[in-house]
């Protein structure tokens, strides 16, 4: 849309005060962030855009370790999600889950602090 320069008003300026309110803040958390995440029923595309939103905001909230439940199955999704991890900078180590934990169908992410 193009208007003519004569058409053009001067508005008020912004307050210093709005903009400062509206700046994102670097120490943000996210306090209701879960400790678990259950991806049953996607794919693994699917997946990975899933939890690349969800560690984001792990991190944020300052959690250090995670479950992701993909479930048994195949293995489809536990070798995507894996895979994944691997090249996530947030991620520091990755295991399956221990006997009571959700065994070979949930992985227990340790996340950077």
């Amino acid at each position: 849309m193009y208007f003519p320069v004569s058409q053009l008003e001067v508005g008020t300026p912004i307050k210093t005060e709005t903009i400062e309110k509206h700046r994102p803040n670097a120490s943000l958390k996210i306090n209701s962030v879960p400790s678990e995440i259950n991806i049953l029923g996607t794919n693994v595309e699917e997946a990975r855009l899933i939890l690349d939103k969800y560690l984001d905001n792990c991190v944020l909230s300052g959690l250090s370790t995670i479950r992701i439940v993909h479930g048994k199955g195949t293995g489809a999704l536990r070798k995507g999600v894996q895979e994944y991890l691997k090249g996530n900078p947030h991620v520091v180590s990755f295991r399956y889950g221990a006997f009571g934990e959700g065994e070979m169908g949930v992985t227990v992410v340790e996340l950077k602090k």
